[in-house]
Order: C-alpha cells, then structure tokens, then sequence
C-alpha cells in the first residue's frame, strides 16, 4: 500500500503542470495537494505514522524540484487505521507544510470524528497525543510573504532551513 501515496502525488504535481500551462492559470497561484484513501490499513497505528513520515520526507526530497516548480505549500495525507472487525478505530492526517514558515515540514495528527456528521472535530498528536489544532494563526502572514517571494522569483528566507534538511535526506539515502 505505500505505493499508492507516491502515483497519487506524482499523478496530482503533474495535473499542476499541466494547469500552470492554462494561460488563465498561469505562474501565479501556490498549490496544496489532499489525498484521503478511503480502505483501511491493518497496521499498528505508529508504524503507519513512522513509515508514511518516512515516505513525505523521502519524496519531498526526491521530487523537491517539481515541487517548488509547482509552487506546492501543502501536501496532506488521510488514511484510515484497523481492520476488517473492528473497522476504522484510527484516521491519520499526515501533512507536509510550509505554512509554518519551514519547507514541508511534515506532521501527522490522529482526527476525531463527528458520529453523526464524520466531519473532522478534533485532532491530537499521533506521537505525543497531545491536543491539535489545524489552524496556524501565523500561517495568512507567512503565506503572504512566501507569495511575495515567489512572485518576486526568489525563496522566503525560513524555507531554507526545510530545503537544507530536505537535500541531506536525499545525501543520505544515496
């Protein structure tokens, strides 16, 4: 199943290019990417946050270059935790994001759900469990200057730390 996440991405940065080459679209806008696979993965709830962690911070390495090309600020994962008799006990959203300011840098949040509703009510930490919140208040300043940034054909400057981490990863793997 950890192949699916890389075609899906690959699959979602190409339509991107493919849009940016509408002159209606053009070079302008940044982008996000959100994937939720509906099947659920019978897999110890950690090993699945360890292994897809793994796989964002592998993939922002190995395809950082169509990444920035393709202005992407956000790239989130949902993916649903049990079995088939117990079903859905857990829903992880792992995100890599540079609204905080670092490039992609990656989280993973374990969501409650409404029972009525099954929309996403709360969130908490999937290694720590401490309480979550998808809101990053600071996230409409950073955006902004990051637009700016790139509109400019430069790179906001708290990116390069995320970059940095971004190319030894790629080092180390080789």
């Amino acid at each position: 199943w950890m192949q699916w996440p890389e075609n899906l991405f690959l699959s979602a940065v190409d339509e991107l290019e493919r849009a940016r080459l509408n002159p209606d679209v053009g070079v302008r806008p940044n982008s996000r990417i959100f994937a939720h696979f509906n099947t659920v993965v019978d897999v110890e709830p950690l090993l699945v946050v360890d292994g897809l962690e793994r796989f964002m911070n592998g993939f922002v390495a190995k395809h950082g270059n169509r990444l920035q090309q393709s202005k992407v600020d956000e790239i989130a994962l949902k993916i649903g935790i049990g079995n088939e008799t117990t079903g859905r006990t857990h829903t992880l959203r792992l995100t890599a994001s540079s609204m905080g300011g670092e490039y992609l840098k990656t989280s993973a949040l374990f969501e409650k759900a409404d029972p009525l509703t099954g929309a996403p009510v709360s969130w908490s930490d999937a290694k720590s469990g401490a309480d979550s919140s998808l809101d990053d208040p600071t996230a409409g300043r950073m955006e902004l200057k990051r637009r700016i940034a790139r509109a400019a054909g430069s790179t906001y400057a708290p990116e390069f730390l995320g970059m940095i981490k971004v190319e030894l990863i790629k080092k180390w793997g080789e």
